[in-house]
């Protein structure tokens, strides 16, 4: 009995140690982080012409992405949870969230670069190339988000009443009624999670970023090229911005946890 309970009293603390561990590996590197910032210059640091440059365009960017990805993603996520033929593009859907960033700009220039399969058509009948423009760093943010967007959205369109779709279709409801006036008030919380994380991915998205539209000061440099590129000239600024990064992608989180828990409930 004594025995029994030393082995379960160790396997408290095993566990808890391990816990420990865990939130320290995670939490240590904020805690550094706060450690090294230059208070008194912070203001300064963050809102040089070229940072609050970069700030306004991730801050757009992002915007747009959101918006684009939440217009054509909806929809999709709506097929999905309503059409066993459209569920099957799900895997598809889900590739360019465990893709490593750089491979998702590197599919994006073979695409749409200028020599790419589609980019160099429109180079050549339009003279538009999309590389190292702003549009450029919208796709590369859309890679990211959509895909959140359509996933988290199915999810939330697959806790929709099946009855109610099904009553609605008897009643002769269309595919666009059932889709504005029932699937997605009722699924509100969760496409509002889903937006929010949708955007947090858009907001530090660097790898295809940098390598689909570069860090070009003013046109294409992101909140996350920004720091990267002031990571040797300017520390100071690189981590002042990193922390406003943080700051603002805590905040997402805790919006969004807070639109997951009224999803759920």
């Amino acid at each position: 009995m004594l025995l029994s309970k030393r082995r379960k009293s160790v396997s408290t603390s095993l566990v808890k140690v391990l816990a420990v561990v865990a939130l320290l590996f995670v939490g240590l590197p904020f805690i550094a982080l706060l450690s090294r910032i230059e208070w008194q210059n912070f203001f300064a640091h963050v809102f040089t012409s070229e940072n609050w440059s970069a700030i306004q365009l991730t801050l757009l960017t992002s915007i747009l992405s959101l918006v684009i990805s939440l217009i054509v993603g909806l929809p999709l996520a709506f097929l999905m949870a309503t059409s066993n033929k459209w569920g099957k593009l799900r895997p598809i859907l889900a590739i360019p969230l465990v893709l490593p960033p750089v491979v998702g700009g590197v599919l994006l220039l073979v695409a749409w670069g200028r020599r790419g399969l589609f980019g160099g058509a429109l180079f050549n009948f339009f003279g538009f190339s999309i590389p190292f423009t702003l549009v450029a760093v919208i796709f590369a943010q859309l890679f990211v988000a959509l895909p959140v967007v359509v996933i988290m959205a199915e999810g939330a369109f697959l806790e929709v009443p099946r009855d109610l779709i099904d009553a609605a279709r008897a009643d002769g409801a269309s595919e666009g009624v059932l889709f504005l006036r029932i699937a997605i008030p009722s699924a509100a919380s969760g496409i509002a999670a889903a937006a929010l994380l949708a955007f947090s991915r858009a907001l530090g998205e660097f790898g295809a970023t940098i390598t689909f539209a570069g860090s070009l000061p003013g046109l294409t440099r992101t909140m996350p090229t920004a720091i990267y590129a002031a990571l040797e000239a300017d520390p100071a600024s690189a981590l002042s911005l990193s922390l406003l990064l943080v700051l603002m992608s805590g905040v997402l989180m805790i919006l969004m946890r807070r639109r997951l828990f009224a999803w759920v409930r």
